[in-house]
């Protein structure tokens, strides 16, 4: 059969690889979805199943494609016990060889996000289409408004308002607004989000890209939104924006992997990220939420800098500030000298 590749991570399919793994004997997993196999932008996996018993010794092939000179072959083969992948949390964690252990390391070194904070998608599909004609640029008069971004408009820290033209919908604005009286008239419940202090998540990306709002901006289609937290948001914002959670990211969800190195990220799988709440949280809040402010004060001169020289420099202290939060981040996780280095390989 072939299939979406949500079938390997995606919590509805849940049951369905369960009942695959139960009730048939299943041989085969080849996955398709870092190759353009169909004139269209799908992202296939293809499994065969055999209508027989299956036996705790059967093992099931694993292979991933990818397309070199024109050419579509095996990048990387594996084999599977049954029985690990009837247990496994979802079959994209077992996609990555050799890693097991680190990524169940990293899981349960914290609580699921959803136990400290609220995680929501920040439009439906029927929300992004009400919204677009409401969406204008900002102008004179326009005082009681929310800025609008989307996973276009978010880098890491920094939201690229009024830097970067928002795509929406077909449409294209440098400084989109909506304002609070246009937002009231669609739903009371995302003007209280869009007016709360949040974290908005970008989502679809390369890495976890996620901006703090005081509660300026409105986050649009594509995005998610993490409020009303036990722990505080920078705190948060530095653990989702490190470099070790989108590592983490990468391999417990692979198989909602795009073309182009790209990810899905929304709200079930941010839901299920590991949040470390240590002895001495607020001491270590109150060091991330510092770097967090002034890495966003940073990325924001990096972008209205006019000459290289100050460019570079800015860029220095901000890549040196990160990975000082790298730093902490793995201390808080438990990693080892080789288990960072590992860490630090793959997201080169």
């Amino acid at each position: 059969m072939i299939v979406p590749n949500k079938l390997l991570s995606a919590d509805y399919a849940t049951a369905t690889r369960a009942y695959l793994c139960d009730n048939a004997r299943l041989t085969v997993l080849r996955d398709y979805s870092g190759v353009k196999v169909f004139p269209v932008n799908v992202y296939p996996v293809v499994y065969a199943v055999q209508k027989i018993p299956t036996t705790a010794a059967d093992m099931v092939g694993y292979q991933r494609m990818r397309e070199a000179n024109g050419i579509i072959e095996v990048a990387a083969t594996d084999s599977w016990n049954v029985t690990a992948v009837r247990t496994a949390p979802n079959w994209g964690v077992l996609t990555q060889a050799g890693q097991q252990s680190l990524v169940a390391k990293i899981a349960s070194a914290g609580k699921p996000l959803a136990t400290v904070a609220t995680c929501n998608g920040a439009a439906t599909v029927a929300e992004a289409y009400v919204l677009r004609p409401l969406i204008r640029k900002q102008g004179a008069g326009h005082k009681a408004s929310l800025r609008v971004v989307n996973t276009g408009t978010i880098d890491r820290y920094c939201p690229l308002w009024g830097r970067s033209p928002m795509r929406y919908l077909g449409a294209s604005f440098l400084k989109p607004i909506i304002t609070a009286a246009d937002l009231a008239t669609v739903s009371a419940k995302r003007l209280r989000e869009a007016r709360s202090p949040k974290i908005i998540a970008g989502g679809m990306i390369k890495e976890l890209e996620c901006i703090l709002d005081t509660g300026q901006y409105l986050a649009g289609k594509s995005t998610s939104i993490i409020l009303d937290a036990s722990v505080p948001l920078p705190y948060l914002l530095s653990l989702l924006n490190s470099k070790l959670m989108t590592f983490f990211y990468r391999r417990r969800f692979a198989g909602l992997s795009l073309q182009g190195g790209f990810f899905r990220v929304g709200p079930p799988q941010l839901r299920a990220l590991p949040i470390p709440t240590p002895k001495n949280l607020p001491e270590v809040a109150s060091r991330l939420a510092t770097y967090a402010d002034v890495l966003t004060a940073m990325k924001a001169k990096l972008m209205e800098s006019q000459s290289d020289h100050e460019r570079n420099l800015t860029r220095r202290k901000a890549i040196d500030l990160e990975a000082r939060i790298d730093a902490e981040v793995y201390q808080l996780f438990g990693l080892t000298a080789a288990e960072i280095a590992d860490v630090e390989k793959a997201m080169e």
